[in-house]
């Protein structure tokens, strides 16, 4: 967690630092500060997630640890007011869980079409918060047996479809390049009583990049 916060104090300063000369100015023209980007926007996002899952039942026996996995697609941005925008996305993201117990030693490894609707703040012009809600839908899931070294499609333990919300900060660079740090948190249970007894909920932290078309 210390190392999430110094990384994103860095996102916050280091775009200030490219810009530094021309803010000041910026800030005696205008009510805010000049913004550097347009009205409207579409980009590409691609990134990494470092994803994990929460029990819904405090006494478990079992140990759970986080994957790697990825996150990819699109976005559209829409300036509502000079400092407030609306970035709908549409991107393919990679989440589960590894987690074990004194018989099994599994990865769950799920595949979504995840629907973000973030509303950003910028309080300059080369940073942004953003929060929203994030819509889910399952399309691939693969339980990996560690011990076994075997693969078995588990479609039929989860969902179709996930909800939560995602909080984030982002750093606007030159050449059209932002770079996130995002976290997003399950408000549903995704599995069903036919694979699991417990309920799980899926968590993770994201860093990606985006470059704005």
């Amino acid at each position: 967690m210390k190392k999430l916060l110094i990384l994103l104090v860095i996102l916050m300063i280091t775009p200030e630092l490219f810009t530094a000369s021309g803010q000041s100015r910026s800030y005696r023209n205008t009510r805010y500060y000049k913004r550097s980007l347009p009205k409207y926007s579409f980009g590409v996002r691609a990134g990494l997630n470092y994803a994990s899952q929460t029990c819904m039942t405090d006494d478990v026996d079992f140990d759970v640890e986080r994957i790697i996995g990825y996150s990819a697609g699109g976005y559209f941005s829409y300036f509502l007011l000079h400092n407030l925008a609306v970035q709908p996305e549409m991107m393919v993201s990679v989440k589960g869980s590894h987690w074990k117990d004194a018989y099994d030693d599994m990865k769950d490894v799920l595949t979504y079409i995840e629907l973000p609707v973030l509303v950003s703040y910028y309080p300059a012009s080369t940073v942004n918060l953003h929060a929203g809600p994030q819509f889910g839908y399952l399309v691939h899931a693969v339980q990996k047996d560690l011990e076994m070294d075997e693969n078995k499609s588990i479609r039929s333990y989860y969902e179709d479809y996930d909800l939560g919300i995602t909080l984030g900060i982002e750093a606007v660079f030159p050449f059209r390049l932002n770079v996130a740090l995002r976290m997003f948190l399950g408000l549903v249970p995704v599995t069903n009583d036919y694979g699991y007894v417990d309920k799980w909920k899926n968590n993770y932290f994201q860093i990606s990049a985006s470059y704005r078309i």
